[in-house]
């Protein structure tokens, strides 16, 4: 089984640095836009906080995930134990909980919303992925450092003078939180392959 394993991640930027650690990578497209997964799958990557208490840079392997309106699916078993443990090796703390899987940002108001329903952070696939799916998640945004809507469009986000400063956060955060969700899910495969 564990040579079916994939780890799928959505942006390139998560790609890039899940590809430098595994040949195993698939660039999913955000949305799953450009594949979808069948078979055993970790998603890796970049998530929002939508419990205050989540500062950037928090690693989230949620218990479950859930599509807005849709039920909790509990995530494998076998890849989060895999997962915890690769991120305890790497000396990274772990958040547990429930994980939303959105169409679009959650910015604003709507994060505390989705808070107070019990969600600790937000994707855009892991629930779009068919079971047996499990995911590790590196906190880029967070209802303390929001991010506008625009960020949804990330092109013209990038060239909007008044996003300057978020342009230059995500730069600098976002490829070494990609990169440390990339260690762990690789980390996870290996022990995985180890049994």
């Amino acid at each position: 089984m564990t040579d079916r394993i994939r780890i799928l991640a959505p942006t390139f930027l998560e790609y890039l640095a899940a590809r430098s650690r595994t040949s195993r990578a698939e660039w999913a497209g955000v949305r799953l836009e450009r594949r979808t997964a069948s078979g055993p799958t970790i998603v890796c990557g970049l998530a929002g906080a939508l419990a205050a208490d989540l500062p950037a840079g928090t690693v989230v392997i949620p218990r479950r995930v859930a599509l807005r309106g849709g039920e909790l699916r509990t995530c494998d078993e076998s890849l989060n134990a895999a997962l915890h443990e690769a991120a305890r090796h790497l000396g990274c703390e772990i958040v547990g909980g429930d994980l939303l899987t959105a169409g679009r940002l959650i910015v604003g108001k709507e994060r505390e919303m989705w808070a107070q329903r019990g969600f600790v952070a937000v994707d855009m696939e892991t629930g779009l992925v068919p079971d047996p799916v499990s995911t590790v998640r590196v906190v880029l945004d967070s209802p303390d450092a929001d991010l506008s809507a625009a960020w949804d469009r990330p092109l013209k986000a990038l060239f909007t003078p008044s996003l300057l400063t978020q342009t230059a956060r995500l730069a600098i955060d976002g490829p070494r939180y990609a990169f440390r969700s990339a260690q762990i899910a690789a980390r996870a495969l290996s022990l995985l392959e180890a049994t």
